[in-house]
C-alpha cells in the first residue's frame, strides 16, 4: 500500500503509542468473553439441554443436634428430569432453519453425533 510521507509518520506515532497491540486487544476480549455471564448463562443451557439439571446435585437437608445441615437418610430425595427445554430448543430450530438452509443439512450429516460435535465447543 502506498502511503504519503506524513502517513507513515502518522502511523508510526500511533505504533509507537498504542497502548496495546492486536494480539493484546484479541486476548483482552476472549478473557472477557470468557468471564463473562452470557457465556456461563450459555454453559447452563447446554447442561439444561443435556438433561443434566441443577436438581441431580441437591441433597435433603435438615438441622442436625450441633445446628447444622446434615442430610435426612429418611426423606425421599427422587427427582424428576425432563428434557422440555430441548423439545422447546428443538422447535424453535425447525421454525428458524427452513428445509433448504445449510445448517440443517449439517445437523443431518453430524446425526446422532452432533452431541459429541458440539460438545466441546464452548
Amino acid at each position: 500500500m502506498n502511503m504519503t510521507p506524513e502517513m507513515q509518520t502518522i502511523s508510526q506515532i500511533i505504533a509507537a503509542n498504542a497502548p496495546m497491540t492486536l494480539e493484546q486487544i484479541i486476548k483482552l476480549e476472549i478473557d472477557e468473553w470468557r468471564r463473562s455471564k452470557k457465556l456461563e448463562l450459555m454453559k447452563l443451557g447446554q447442561e439444561y439441554y443435556r438433561a443434566d439439571h441443577d436438581v441431580l446435585d441437591r441433597k435433603r437437608e435438615l438441622i442436625g443436634e450441633n445446628g447444622r445441615k446434615v442430610e435426612d437418610a429418611n426423606l425421599s430425595n427422587k427427582k424428576l428430569v425432563h428434557t422440555y427445554v430441548r423439545k422447546l430448543v428443538d422447535q424453535k430450530t425447525v421454525i428458524s432453519f427452513p428445509s433448504n438452509c445449510p445448517y440443517k443439512r449439517i445437523i443431518r450429516l453430524t446425526g446422532s453425533n452432533y452431541q459429541a460435535f458440539s460438545e466441546n465447543r464452548f
